[in-house]
């Protein structure tokens, strides 16, 4: 994560976990 970006800590966490889920559901779909 870049140190100069102004997205909140929260927001980067939340994209993060749903692109964790995206890709957990994306293998097992396939």
């Amino acid at each position: 994560v870049g140190g100069d970006s102004n997205v909140p800590l929260g927001f980067v966490s939340l994209t993060e976990n749903l692109m964790m889920i995206a890709m957990a559901v994306w293998m097992l779909a396939k």
